[in-house]
């Protein structure tokens, strides 16, 4: 359905305090604004909506002021074949100390010049003996870096000088008070600096100081990652005593805070980008077995992000600036990881959860749904990935088990099991990505052997895997630091939380984005400043669909096609963005088209509604 309005010009109330003109006389634009969706107020009584009928089942109405698809109404399911089997495996050898494992398009595989999904995903394996590039076939390895403890890394595009990805990895350094913080080149070149506290610290990256350039998260410590330079610490009286960090937006005012769990008196914290401290969510006698984790997304409906943190036999959630919003005691001991899902039909997000003897599940008022108990533990710790593998907008969990490998559906059911894959203990999350090169995403899967050798496993059915649209994503990497990420160049300012998957960038889970964007452009307001000159217009643009959108085109031309302006929008699910631009007017006319193309990485339910054009006499 395409949404055109034609409608004379409203005089009367415009928009106040948005424009002003300069000393020159020319017009100046202060910053747009973002606004909950809920209350837009009536159309022009004057407007005309046309409508196409022959659009997709998702549309409802043109009406801007209407909402249109939710997440039930876009999802159509899709016949999935869940008779999963292994169709490669390999060991990688030796084994020594902590391990992550990724996957990524490093290098140039087809020799077409480019790096982008055609070429197969190379395995990045990361140990206490280095870090390991394995090619998808699980025949070729190649050796980046030897010599150091590493205990886990990030894959990003760092610099677009050289093609391929970035790994950035922190080194425990033996016998020395230092760690080392290292970026490994795509080309092979290494920069390497000390630092402070980076054992066991996952990289976290983002912009924490504002200076548009790339810094990285190391437990209780923000480093650049120009220099290596400390920026700021988080942390009631030691950064080392920081064990889980997530960093985000959360309250949506473009600086990012810092979340944590800290082994003092088992504190659960937020901090602002300094370091200085927010609010302390919660805080016990002690932490127990485990230092816990984290996940973030939005747990009551409202624009702002919020952060559920799993302890030792306590689950408690917290708002956007840090305050205590409930908790609830689990049986739940040493947890693992931790993730939002979208199980059903509501708004609100689930929680999954896992630990040494079960997998649960929590509904978003903290009650128990469902669980797996595992006879056969208690050395698995359930890492589990979400995933809408049949494509009806809601999750199945992946979940590794002492009994192999176990696909739910969203009320415990068992859709698919493999059993013969018994480790000594999971080493990593079930990753799902596109190893092959076929736009198809297989499910990877890593064990740790009795003899200490790295097991690895390549999972497909008989369709030969998933058409997720972020099949290719690099993992863990830079789906929490999206857009341009030139180490030396421009990045962008701190991510909202909703530009962070809802279950646990930390861990990587890799969610496919399955559930719809339905984004929407209308005209809010026009209002003339000079007849023969310019005049103010407000576009307001929406998201209806569940699936946010991030660096979304949108161009605006005359009626003769001329390229009048033209940027890009972040769309968040039940989110309105203003735009206000300056736009000519020609013999005392006004016309335009905006142009709202969709994000490439996500579903769009809708996307004939992504136009809206107005053309009138402003004048006399």
């Amino acid at each position: 359905m395409r949404l055109a309005l034609f409608a004379p010009l409203a005089l009367a109330g415009c928009i106040e305090n948005v424009f002003n003109k300069g000393d020159d006389g020319v017009p100046e634009i202060r910053d747009t604004w973002t606004g909950q969706s809920e209350e837009t107020g009536d159309p022009d009584d004057t407007a005309v909506s046309t409508t196409d009928d022959t659009a997709g089942s998702c549309d409802t109405t043109a009406r801007p002021d209407e909402a249109i698809a939710t997440l039930e109404d876009c999802a159509t399911g899709a016949a999935v074949d869940w008779n999963l089997s292994v169709v490669r495996s390999g060991v990688i050898t030796p084994f020594s100390g902590p391990s992550t494992l990724g996957v990524g398009r490093l290098t140039d595989v087809t020799g077409d010049g480019v790096i982008d999904a055609r070429d197969p995903g190379q395995l990045v394996y990361t140990d206490g003996e280095g870090v390991t590039v394995v090619a998808a076939d699980l025949a070729s390895v190649e050796t980046r870096l030897t010599g150091q403890y590493n205990s886990a890394s990030c894959l990003a595009e760092l610099d677009s000088s050289t093609p391929g990805l970035e790994i950035v990895t922190s080194s425990y350094v033996r016998r020395s008070s230092m760690d080392d913080l290292r970026v490994l080149g795509a080309n092979g070149v290494a920069q390497a600096w000390a630092v402070a506290d980076g054992r066991t610290a996952a990289p976290w990256l983002m912009d924490f100081d504002g200076d548009g350039a790339a810094d990285v998260l190391l437990r209780g410590a923000v480093h650049s990652l120009q220099d290596g330079h400390l920026i700021a610490t988080v942390g009631a009286s030691n950064p080392a005593q920081v064990y889980v960090n997530r960093a985000a937006d959360l309250d949506l005012d473009g600086l990012p805070e810092i979340m944590t769990i800290e082994d003092v008196g088992a504190t659960v914290a937020l901090y602002d980008a300094t370091g200085a401290l927010v609010n302390t969510c919660w805080q016990g006698a002690t932490l127990g077995d485990g230092p816990g984790n984290m996940a973030i997304g939005d747990l009551d409906g409202d624009p702002e992000g919020e952060f559920v943190a799993t302890l030792d036999g306590r689950v408690v959630l917290c708002d956007s600036d840090g305050s205590w919003m409930a908790e609830a005691e689990v049986n739940i001991r040493q947890p693992g990881v931790v993730g939002l899902a979208q199980l059903d039909d509501d708004d609100g997000r689930e929680i999954v959860m896992g630990d040494q003897h079960a997998l649960f599940v929590l509904d978003d008022d903290l009650s128990l749904l469902w669980q797996y108990p595992d006879p056969f533990g208690p050395e698995t710790w359930h890492p589990f990935s979400l995933a809408d593998l049949d494509a009806d907008g809601r999750h199945e969990i992946l979940a590794l088990t002492a009994d192999g490998l176990f696909v739910f559906g969203q009320d415990g059911s068992v859709l698919a099991h493999v059993t013969g894959l018994q480790p000594a203990s999971w080493k990593s999350q079930p990753i799902l990505n596109d190893l092959d090169g076929d736009g198809l995403a297989e499910i990877l899967i890593t064990g740790l052997t009795a003899n200490w050798a790295f097991e690895v496993h390549v999972l497909e059915n008989a369709d030969g895997g998933w058409a997720l649209p972020d099949a290719s994503a690099p993992w863990p990497g830079p789906d929490h630091f999206p857009g341009d990420r030139e180490i030396d160049g421009t990045v962008p300012a701190p991510f909202p939380w909703w530009q962070v998957p809802e279950n646990n960038v930390f861990q990587g889970l890799p969610v496919g984005p399955t559930s719809s964007a339905a984004l929407d452009i209308s005209v809010e307001e026009v209002c003339v400043e000079d007849c023969s000159s310019w005049a103010l217009v407000r576009l307001r643009l929406s998201n209806e669909g569940a699936a946010s959108a991030y660096g979304v085109p949108l161009r605006v031309e005359n009626t003769l096609g001329a390229l009048l302006e033209e940027r890009t929008v972040d769309l968040a699910p039940g989110v309105a963005t203003f735009v206000d631009l300056i736009l000519p007017v020609e013999d005392m006319r006004l016309g335009f088209v905006a142009t709202l193309d969709g994000d490439d990485r996500v579903v769009e339910c809708d996307s004939e509604r992504n136009e809206a054009r107005w053309e009138d006499g402003v004048c006399g």
